[in-house]
């Protein structure tokens, strides 16, 4: 008797721990090979913090910030779920993003140089002195000339590489990669590789910051500032959760250690999450914003405009469909979709699948059930007449929002997936398919007619909105920038024109992602010149051309 109820007591203490937790972190709770260990995990904790850092020292984890009630910290697995059902834990997420680089904006056609120069109605001259500009992106080529001052001296004051293994010199409130100062840099200590992702880091720097040095003139926006980098480890699977938090926290408090304001720039996202605003990273990240004074963030919208890849309507009694493809970068099809509380709770969804689109292409479906309906240990169903495939669903709820996850393992690749909708209420998800460069993963061409298909009256097509980067793109006070074009020709380093007559100068660009939010709020702020555009790039680059 008192090992049934040890075994109740500890089946409890999981279910409750779960009930404040994210869907990763109730599946990390699943796997016993994981939480049988002592690895750091990294998540953020909504709490009060002198209650979470005691908890978090207790369990000999890392408590490594605060902003707000939202902390970031790194703890053992084998404790998370004794940690999870302490009540002063309201809520814990550790997602791991597919980070990927992002550069859309630049300086001609906006007005750079009258701001340099302080033309009226100005009152003086803008050109980044005494400001710190931060950049999260794939590094800095900080031997490049249009980095350094007119002395030699490296303008990069503090530069921090996630890539590189603790050390030494390892931020110690942070305890990943590593950091160098310019004392450092100077005396040629720093080891960061300057030939990452093709100098995306260096091209956004020079955009934002360059001096000119190297070549006499193409100055960037603010060529006095200072520079603060994080070298974002691209590399990592699956990626580090809360890194852009953690880059933005270390930036802002090294900006508050020099007493300088600081501006950060984003060229960088995933298409994951709930283009919201409201996951705790997002709402750490604008809670650090508003700390104090001299703080801001400007962000990507994003490399993903004009392609259908966003869905989202009115659900109604009739049974609304859409396909989905199979994504081979996964090894399966992948859905999160996301609904306000009060519209998910009367929505009925089922999964079903198709040979090909012709009137006898239909092969059977899960039941029609409930977000509300599902457990939060997460479920899997089989689709009728189908029994190699499986659905598994886990759900989520967070600032009165439901997330729904979908994954489909299947033996059929080549088969078409329906998501059908019944009841009443609104939903929005996007869906890329990886493999292929960042299509749509929903049909949306080539549709059978009715007289092939006839409920395909009941067909929702995609559309090319909300393809916002990340949710905290969707933050008020997050600048989230478009990209309009700047030219439609330039010579390369061959000496050869090239020209884009599809892409008139002035124009929105094509790939730009465009909003609104997934909860209906304008976004992005503003649009700057991109496409066609000369900044610097890694040394390496221009001595192998």
């Amino acid at each position: 008797m008192k090992n049934i109820l040890l075994i109740l007591a500890l089946l409890h203490q999981t279910v409750f721990a779960q009930n404040n937790c994210d869907v990763a972190i109730r599946k990390l709770l699943r796997q016993p090979e994981t939480t049988n260990s002592t690895k750091p995990i990294p998540i953020l904790v909504q709490g009060n913090p002198d209650k979470i850092k005691t908890l978090t020292e207790a369990a000999n984890g890392l408590f490594k910030y605060a902003a707000g009630n939202i902390s970031s910290i790194n703890l053992p697995a084998n404790a998370i779920a004794n940690f999870a059902g302490n009540p002063a834990v309201i809520r814990m997420e550790s997602r791991s993003p597919r980070m990927q680089l992002l550069n859309d904006t630049m300086r001609v056609n906006n007005n750079i140089n009258a701001i340099q120069q302080g033309l009226p109605p100005l009152a003086q001259p803008f050109d980044g002195s005494g400001i710190l500009c931060g950049f999260i992106d794939a590094g800095i080529d900080f031997n490049h000339p249009d980095f350094k001052d007119s002395n030699g001296n490296t303008r990069v004051a503090w530069l921090w590489d996630h890539k590189k293994p603790v050390g030494a010199n390892t931020p110690a409130a942070f305890g990943y990669g590593q950091e160098w100062d310019s004392t450092a840099i100077n005396a040629g200590q720093c080891t960061q590789n300057t030939a990452l992702a093709y100098g995306h880091g260096s091209f956004s720097a020079g955009i934002t910051a360059g001096n000119g040095l190297a070549t006499g003139f193409n100055q960037g926006c603010a060529p006095k500032a200072d520079l603060l980098v994080v070298n974002y480890d691209f590399d990592a699977s699956p990626g580090i959760p809360n890194a852009i938090a953690d880059g933005i926290n270390y930036m802002f408090t090294k900006a508050d250690a020099l007493g300088k304001p600081c501006v950060i720039n984003l060229s960088l996202g995933d298409l994951y999450g709930s283009f919201d605003g409201k996951d705790l990273e997002a709402q750490a990240i604008d809670n650090m914003l508003h700390a104090k004074p001299g703080r801001l963030i400007v962000a990507a919208a994003g490399n993903w405009g004009g392609q259908k890849a966003h869905l989202s309507y009115q659900v109604n009694a009739d049974t609304n469909w859409t396909w989905f493809k199979y994504d081979p970068a996964f090894g399966q099809l992948y859905i999160e979709l996301y609904g306000d509380s009060a519209d998910m709770v009367n929505l009925n969804f089922a999964l079903g699948a198709d040979a090909n689109t012709t009137a006898a292409s239909f092969l059977g479906s899960t039941a029609f059930t409930k977000v509300t309906q599902i457990p939060l240990s997460g479920t899997y169903k089989t689709i009728a007449g189908l029994p190699g495939d499986t659905v598994f669903y886990d759900v989520d709820k967070f600032n009165g929002v439901y997330a729904l996850y979908i994954n489909i393992i299947t033996q059929n690749p080549t088969y078409f997936w329906r998501l059908m909708t019944t009841g009443s209420g609104t939903f929005g998800l996007r869906n890329y398919l990886f493999t292929a460069g960042l299509p749509s993963g929903m049909v949306s061409d080539n549709l059978p007619s009715a007289s092939i298909v006839p409920n395909i009256i009941h067909y929702r097509l995609p559309d090319s909105l909300a393809s916002l980067s990340n949710s905290f793109n969707c933050l008020d006070d997050v600048v989230s920038v478009g990209n309009y074009v700047n030219m439609n020709s330039n010579y390369d380093c061959q000496n050869v024109l090239r020209f884009n007559p599809v892409s008139p100068v002035g124009d929105l660009a094509p790939n730009s992602s465009v909003g609104p939010t997934r909860d209906g709020r304008q976004k992005p702020d503003i649009s700057a010149t991109g496409n066609y555009t000369m900044a610097p790039l890694p040394m390496v680059f221009v001595n192998d051309v």
